[in-house]
Formats: C-alpha cells, structure tokens, sequence
C-alpha cells in the first residue's frame, strides 16, 4: 500500500470522523476504513495518525461506545496498527471497554 494512496484515503477519513452532522452508521464506517488502513500500512506510517485519532475518540469515549462491539474492534485495530503507540491511551479505554463487556453478557 502506497504512501500516496494512504495519503489520499486518510485525510477524507479524517474530515468525516470530525464532521459535527454525521449518523453513527457513517461514523463507525469512517473508524472501522481508519482502522482497516492502519493495519495495512503498520505502525510507522499509521502511529502520527493513530494517535490524532485517538486523541479526537477519547473525550467522546463514553458517547461513542455505547455498547457497540463493531467499535471495539475498530479500536482493537486501531491498538495493533500503533504498537506500543497506543499504551498511553489504553487505561482510559480499558475502564470503558470493560463496561461495553460487562454490558454485552
């Protein structure tokens, strides 16, 4: 996967996930194709926006999860594609992913 096509697909993704009138299905859409394009460019290219989006998600974390497994696994993804990029940002997503768990049994 290019530079180049990364480039071109990522920023749109961005100016989607930040659109302030945007459904849910469209935004979980727009984390999941995020987090599908990390995984394929691996954590050199993908950890400088990794934790952009991070940082965007976590203030809305509580809004956002909501129960929502595909989400999760956006998130999962999104972990693996940073590496060790993602640990700051794992404590506050652990005590919210634990709630999504303990809700979804």
């Amino acid at each position: 996967f290019s530079a180049a096509n990364y480039d071109r697909l990522m920023n749109p993704l961005f100016e989607i996930l930040d659109a302030p009138l945007q459904t849910r299905p469209l935004f979980l859409f727009t984390l999941e194709s995020i987090s599908h394009l990390g995984m394929a460019v691996g954590k050199e290219r993908f950890s400088g926006d990794g934790i952009s989006v991070m940082t965007f998600l976590l203030p809305r974390l509580d809004s956002l999860l909501d129960r929502d497994m595909d989400l999760s696994i956006s998130f999962l993804r999104v972990a693996t594609a940073m590496g060790e990029s993602f640990l700051p940002f794992l404590p506050t997503l652990m005590q919210t992913l634990t709630e999504v768990i303990r809700h979804s049994n």
